[in-house]
């Protein structure tokens, strides 16, 4: 909904995010199952989380590395200049459609539904899991299953979109 409300000039940018993000959400995926039915029973809950942190620092320094070399600074002159903002001036004035950073009210619409959206779908998250608990039991296996049915319903969405 975001990148509608900023769309670009060409739509294939946008079909290429939602498909990005469709991807990127079916990772997510993978990893809800591998940490939740996996990862635990072999590692127990301490272990996963470190595993999980040094995995997330490993791709962190990858990341940078890469926006480094994309942006041709060599990585020992860091210094030299900031880090790339994610909001250029042309996304800022996209998302704004003005100059001056004021929003205008399609923005301010799109931001609401997208806030609405989220809360309904994080209550429905809760409501599935009471609701499954009596079936299935509170266990972490309960969550995992349906925060990996809620995220693969996300990635397919954002698939198809792209």
């Amino acid at each position: 909904a975001l990148v509608r409300a900023i769309k670009s000039a060409h739509e294939q940018a946008d079909r290429d995010v939602g498909g990005l993000y469709g991807v990127n959400t079916l990772g997510a995926v993978v990893g809800t199952i591998v940490s939740t039915f996996v990862l635990v029973e072999w590692l127990g809950v301490t272990r996963s989380m470190l595993l999980a942190v040094a995995i997330n620092l490993v791709v962190a320094a990858l990341a940078w590395r890469w926006g480094a070399l994309e942006s041709g600074e060599r990585p020992a002159a860091a210094t030299q200049s900031p880090a790339p903002s994610l909001s250029t001036g042309a996304t800022a004035g996209a998302m704004s459609g003005t100059t001056t950073g004021a929003p205008t009210l399609m923005v301010l619409f799109v931001l609401f539904a997208a806030f609405v959206a989220g809360f309904v779908f994080f209550a429905m998250e809760l409501a599935w899991y009471r609701l499954l608990s009596s079936l299935l039991g509170g266990s972490s296996y309960s969550f995992g299953l349906i925060l990996t049915w809620a995220l693969l319903g996300i990635a397919v969405g954002g698939v198809l979109y792209g």
